[in-house]
């Protein structure tokens, strides 16, 4: 340790006196022995380089994971052939299904319509109505109100009867109701 303070006082000295005589000439490095120690210019031992070997790195493949495929569910055919009473059965159902239709969707709109009114009337417009608003007009308008959540059930009634009507056509074609055959 000593030595190496030593050393490093050297080089401290030594380069004070380079930069004190500029117009000095430079000293020439010395070559330094075989058996010595390489130096820097400061006089410090050079570490010995490092010397390092390839890594060779290997990197393992992940392992797939088994994925479940939701399988499709099996959708059943319609039955081939209908027996005289299923056949009579579907022909009732689907027959008053196709008859409700138009009366729900006709009644559902006329009590939009009403709601609508009733809606104008309290607002205060008073609609078709001239003269002005009786008292009797205003109860029987807030009551009219109560036409929308009704004309909304049985819209969706009727939608709900296109939709059954519409599947069971799509099963069966034409079906029992005209011939009386079904589709393969």
């Amino acid at each position: 340790m000593a030595e190496d303070k030593e050393r490093v006082q050297q080089a401290a000295d030594a380069l004070n006196a380079l930069g004190a005589s500029s117009s000095e000439s430079q000293a020439q490095p010395t070559e330094p022995s075989a058996d010595a120690a390489p130096q820097d210019v400061l006089g410090l031992p050079v570490p010995a380089p490092v010397v390092r070997r390839p890594v060779r790195v290997t990197i393992k493949a992940a392992k797939p994971k088994k994925v479940k495929v939701a399988k499709p569910k099996k959708v059943e055919p319609p039955p081939v052939a209908l027996t005289a009473l299923q056949r009579a059965m579907l022909t009732r159902k689907i027959g008053l299904r196709r008859t409700v239709i138009p009366m729900l969707l006709t009644t559902g709109l006329a009590m939009v319509v009403l709601g609508c009114w009733g809606v104008v009337v309290l607002v205060g417009d008073g609609g078709p109505l001239e003269g002005g608003v009786r008292f009797e007009t205003r109860h029987l308008a807030r009551l009219m109100l109560l036409a929308w959540p009704i004309a909304a059930i049985l819209l969706g009634g009727a939608g709900f009867f296109m939709h059954e009507v519409h599947r069971y056509y799509k099963g069966y074609g034409t079906g029992p109701l005209s011939a009386g055959t079904s589709k393969v």
